[in-house]
């Protein structure tokens, strides 16, 4: 049977939450029969638990089709669902979150005028563990979107759009420490010249919850996989216009991104006064839902407003990432070092003479030098001219660690790198000890530089050899150490195995790594 749209609600373990959900769908369907407009409604249960496909089997506000898999991924799910469509668009909607009753059908009027554009409410509210109003805007030039979409997803995956369109742009999986399937999509899809709009005077009202795939997702630190959106080149080909964006939104003054400050347990920031009142719209579908999920409220006065979440400007990640960018000489690192840029010269000085030597060596490789810590002034080596420096330490001034490892699991990925050298650096093995599920993916192999042991005051021994390795040996290719001594003492202390380490003066002795894998 052809229909013009089909609907699918992507079900896990959302138990009889969904009924909430599904209430607020049957009003949108009623929209559309009063429209003549034909449909199908299907449900997608993926890995669900009992309560959730009882549910299902015994529900009757309208007439559904149940599909079960145990896929236990969002981007397998929703290919899957793409795959039994018969609409000529396709709608998403999660089990647990409810829609405006207009949102479908001011959707599919919206694509009829525009068919190649992906739609989306303009309004989303985030309720439950966190409360959050988040307006959205159609995407702008591509050169700005690419600033933006280096910390901020513009979208969130309820979406409507034609179903052609998303066979040819099917969703990522997420595996292997890879995550935010949605963030992707709407990255591939602008960077193949797709615009994203709002449909007017529609909302979303989305629950937050303390357990999901998002927070799960979170929490494991996954990232977003290879986009050509960010590629390092075209970032540094950014016009005019981009980089005048971005210095107007100069980091001292841009409103951080809310999905961050929760994540490190801070309070979002106020509502601009201008912002704080909402559309009258927004505030009778915010009170009409109510009826469906009590906890569900709009503020006491059409004056107050919770916090704003805006993902609609450049933020200070995105000038970073600029900046990387326009430091590299290539979009790829096939080997990168990292090194803390110390005062006294030491780990630098390493890096720099490692990374010499490889490029000497192996004249076709793509070797950078990142320093993780803003140490300016402490430049007391300088790299030969086919080796890329880059002085992340000093970029990232005013980002936070949390912030900082982030946009690192980006251009590792962004950068295809093959191959981690850390020299004394806690940035980069921290980063490592927080991605192994994406070394492992990826395959990069991890080098670190044991050099010495440091004292401090009290006579306790310590440094990057005792605080820092032992945490990343498991996904360790070897460890280069400085002297014989150390490399001795370490294995003894640890009971590390003798093959794991090379004593040869970094790189440049009998120590040879492996072929550089092309992915």
């Amino acid at each position: 049977m052809s229909v013009l749209l089909s609907i699918f609600i992507t079900a896990h373990r959302e138990g009889l939450i969904a009924h909430k959900t599904m209430r607020s769908l049957e009003r949108a369907l009623r929209r559309l029969d009063e429209s003549c407009i034909d449909y199908e409604a299907i449900v997608h249960i993926d890995d669900g638990d009992e309560v959730t496909r009882a549910y299902f089997e015994r529900q009757s506000l309208f007439a559904t089709t149940v599909f079960e898999n145990a896929f236990g991924d969002i981007g397998t799910s929703r290919n899957f669902c793409v795959e039994q469509a018969s609409g000529r668009y396709v709608a998403f909607i999660d089990a647990d979150d409810l829609v405006g009753g207009n949102w479908l059908v001011d959707a599919l009027e919206h694509l009829e005028e525009r068919p190649n554009v992906i739609a989306h409410a303009e309004y989303s509210v985030l309720f439950g563990e966190s409360c959050v109003v988040w307006p959205k805007a159609n995407s702008g030039p591509i050169d700005v979107e690419r600033l933006i979409a280096v910390s901020d997803n513009r979208w969130d995956s309820a979406i409507v759009a034609r179903r052609e369109l998303l066979e040819d742009n099917p969703y990522s999986s997420n595996v292997g420490g890879f995550g935010m399937e949605d963030w992707h999509f709407n990255c591939e899809t602008l960077s193949r010249g797709i615009e994203h709009h709002v449909v007017p005077e529609t909302a979303l009202f989305v629950r937050r919850k303390a357990e999901s795939m998002m927070t799960r997702q979170a929490v494991n630190f996954h990232t977003v996989q290879y986009t050509r959106m960010l590629d390092f080149v075209e970032v540094a080909r950014l016009n005019a216009d981009a980089r005048h964006h971005a210095e107007s939104c100069a980091p001292g003054r841009v409103r951080r991104s809310i999905e961050w400050l929760t994540r490190r347990g801070g309070e979002p920031h106020e509502p601009d006064p201008r912002e704080r009142r909402l559309p009258g719209w927004l505030y009778d579908q915010w009170l009409d839902m109510h009826d469906l999920d009590k906890e569900l409220f709009p503020p006491r006065g059409r004056d107050e407003s919770p916090p704003i979440y805006r993902c609609d400007q450049v933020r200070q990640a995105g000038l970073v990432y600029k900046g990387v960018a326009d430091s590299l000489s290539a979009a790829r690192i096939d080997h990168l070092v990292f090194a803390p840029s110390c005062f006294d010269g030491e780990g630098e000085r390493i890096a720099v003479r490692d990374a010499n030597r490889m490029a000497r060596k192996h004249p076709r490789l793509r070797v950078a030098v990142f320093t993780t810590d803003d140490g300016r002034a402490a430049r007391t080596c300088v790299p030969e001219r086919t080796v890329d420096y880059v002085d992340f330490g000093a970029m990232c001034d005013g980002l936070s660690k949390d912030e900082q490892l982030r946009l690192l699991a980006r251009i590792i990925v962004q950068a295809r790198v093959n191959r981690i050298q850390v020299v004394n650096s806690a940035l980069a093995s921290a980063w490592v000890e927080r991605h192994k599920q994406l070394i492992r993916t990826l395959g990069i192999e991890v080098y670190p530089s044991a050099i010495r042991s440091e004292w401090d005051e009290t006579g306790r021994e310590g440094g990057f050899v005792h605080d820092r390795l032992p945490a990343i040996m498991d996904v360790t290719t070897r460890v280069l150490a400085e002297d014989q001594d150390l490399a001795d003492r370490l294995i003894s202390e640890y009971g590390y195995e003798r093959d794991r380490f090379v004593v040869d003066d970094g790189f440049a002795g009998q120590h040879q790594p492996g072929p550089i894998k092309v992915r």
